[in-house]
């Protein structure tokens, strides 16, 4: 079954992308992601099971929003694309517009 991410799980998926941008960790979270991508409805579980422990040092809400969009295979592709546009915005200078593909992929 495909998940159609929603405008709200979209922006949520920027904010982190800028946080990763921002932090300069945009290469290594692409290896990262391509690494677990396989693996990424255990690794939301896995979220999930520590979230108690977590949420003593993180903000809850976000923390298990990321959970659960981590649970689907589109989001994680979404967030991969925005690390790809951010880094090459950030060396080139220029705004990478998706292609026809990704939209119909993500943005219906």
């Amino acid at each position: 079954m495909s998940y159609i991410l929603t405008i709200d799980d979209k922006k949520f998926l920027s904010k982190l992308a800028n946080k990763i941008a921002e932090l300069k960790l945009i290469t290594p979270s692409i290896f990262f992601l391509e690494m677990v991508k396989p693996l990424n409805f255990i690794g939301s579980q896995t979220m999930v099971f520590f979230g108690p422990i977590i949420s003593a040092f993180v903000k809850a809400d976000g923390y298990y929003r990321a959970a659960e969009l981590f649970e689907q295979q589109s989001s994680v592709e979404f967030l991969i694309c925005e690390y790809v546009s951010k880094e090459i915005s950030l060396n080139t200078g220029l705004i990478i517009v998706p292609s026809s593909s990704f939209s119909k992929k993500f943005m219906t």
